[in-house]
């Protein structure tokens, strides 16, 4: 009910304070005043590969959902660094306290996160299925096709290469990743068609130290643009990057600060715009069962953020050449081929 304070009738004349009281409570007599609706706050579960400040893949998506939890969407709860051997064990763990969403951050969880949805088939799940369209009757997918993104990232490189060899370390050989490698040599090839990119998977998406070696091999073969799928290849290749005084692509957060002087640009996923949908349809009862939650780069939610420190170092016309690229995307007239082949 909307209150005001009470007229106090003392030394006014009877007439003006009735007067008074129609005027002020007039659009309100004959109707109850209804309370706003409020969409009640979801309740959130996430396992997360990495560790939540990663720079990276995992952090994209904390980021997201914190923000979320700021705005009083959600309430939260996550657990960081889950090897997939354990991601069964955690997923049940967290159905067991019915949370109203539980998301699975990671193309390694697949099999886990099917399982555990068919255990509970009262509980609505997300996994991200990084290229694949897999759902079930409450397992929805979300995207985040930074491929597309890749392909700006691509074109630049080929603008930046002097040696003209590029280099690419992956951690495992998805569908995701391998969209990733396909756009960058797309790109690159848009600008210069002889050029290709020499791709390397470490078999992990954690292991640093060996996605370090494989960049540090490819460096001493001539490759001096790198791009990379995954947080630890990401991380490691940085490293060798910084070592080897060549150019790196960070991986699906603005990943500048590891090495401001040779991180060319990173291939960026907006998790908080990534994930509204999905947390609306859930808050509004609209979650629909093995929908595919699709994004793309004409709605920003991904796209290549070139790092602004580096721009003194590049060729002339390779930042021009980027933005029309980003003007016929926008527009529509640029189409980024897409592989998972």
């Amino acid at each position: 009910m909307l209150r005001r304070r009470p007229f106090i009738l003392t030394s006014w004349p009877a007439s003006v304070a009735i007067l008074l009281l129609v005027v002020a409570w007039g659009p309100q007599l004959g109707r109850t005043q209804q309370p706003t609706p409020r969409v009640p706050r979801v309740k959130v579960a996430a396992i997360l590969p990495s560790p939540a400040n990663d720079l990276s893949w995992t952090q994209a998506l904390h980021a997201g959902l914190q923000q979320l939890e700021r705005e009083g969407r959600i309430e939260y709860a996550f657990t960081e660094s889950v090897e997939p051997a354990a991601a069964e064990r955690v997923l049940r763990r967290f159905a067991e306290r019915h949370p109203d969403l539980i998301i699975a951050h990671s193309g390694t969880y697949k099999d886990a996160v099917f399982t555990v949805a068919s255990q509970f088939p009262e509980l609505k799940f997300a996994w991200s299925s990084f290229g694949s369209r897999d759902t079930a009757p409450n397992v929805a997918a979300y995207d985040t096709p930074i491929w597309e993104a890749s392909y700006l990232a691509g074109e630049l490189a080929a603008s930046v290469s002097k040696t003209g060899k590029l280099g690419f370390v992956g951690g495992l050989a998805l569908p995701g990743c391998r969209a990733i490698l396909n756009a960058f040599r797309s790109g690159a090839q848009r600008r210069r068609p002889e050029l290709d990119a020499v791709a390397v998977y470490v078999g992990s998406f954690v292991d640093i130290a060996k996605a370090k070696a494989l960049a540090l091999s490819l460096a001493d073969r001539g490759v001096d643009v790198m791009s990379t799928c995954g947080n630890g290849p990401a991380r490691g290749t940085i490293e060798a990057a910084r070592e080897r005084k060549v150019w790196v692509i960070g991986y699906v957060y603005d990943m500048t600060s590891l090495a401001p002087d040779h991180v060319l640009g990173s291939l960026v996923w907006d998790g908080y715009r990534g994930m509204r949908q999905l947390i609306d349809d859930v808050a509004r009862g609209t979650f629909l069962p093995a929908k595919y939650y699709a994004a793309t780069s004409r709605e920003a939610i991904t796209t290549f953020q070139l790092n602004a420190a580096a721009m003194p170092a590049l060729p002339l016309g390779a930042v021009q050449g980027l933005e029309r690229s980003r003007q016929e995307l926008r527009e529509g007239t640029l189409r980024i081929p897409i592989s998972f082949q």
